[in-house]
């Protein structure tokens, strides 16, 4: 796994911040007006309090794309609850799925539900920046563990005549 993150942050900078610290307060604020994207994955009202919230950002960086990953969403009344990915993973049924019977589950070892929003993640901004491109405005996206769930289980909600039912318990 060592290669896949030196990898991955190849040709990255990296800064650390205690982001409540007051001195810090500068050099966030020369960040955001700088960077063209911002991600977080805070639950609800932790970056109003830091001041990284989106229409704070958005008075410094107009055009920014801001993707905001949250495990249940924005709003709603789970917003505040902690997440990870095993827990998705079951409430889903992916894990019921992947064992002998739903009975006794079997917890996948790949991240299954972080890599889905991970990709879907990527995507959409990606799709912001071509929006941004063509209309010079950025946007807000907000993502859930919860939406990729749905997202990765989506076949499940598709009926049609002759359609194989994949889900079915090996005997």
């Amino acid at each position: 796994m060592a290669f896949l993150i030196l990898g991955g942050n190849r040709g990255k900078r990296n800064l650390a911040l205690d982001l409540k610290s007051p001195d810090a307060k500068d050099v966030i604020g020369r960040l955001l007006r700088w960077c063209d994207v911002v991600v977080h994955n805070m639950r609800e009202g932790i970056a109003e309090r830091l001041g990284i919230d989106y229409e704070t950002v958005r008075k410094l960086r107009p055009d920014v794309i801001y993707a905001h990953v949250t495990g249940y969403g924005a709003t709603g009344p789970d917003r505040f609850k902690l997440e990870f990915d095993p827990l998705f993973q079951s409430m889903s049924g992916i894990t019921a799925w992947q064992g002998a019977n739903p009975n006794r589950p079997v917890f996948l070892s790949t991240p299954v539900c972080d890599d889905t929003n991970a990709l879907l993640l990527a995507s959409g901004v990606l799709m912001a920046l071509h929006h941004r491109d063509q209309t010079e405005r950025g946007q807000k996206i907000d993502l859930s563990l919860l939406k990729t769930v749905v997202f990765v289980n989506s076949d499940d909600f598709l009926r049609y005549r002759g359609k194989a039912n994949l889900r079915v318990a090996p005997d």
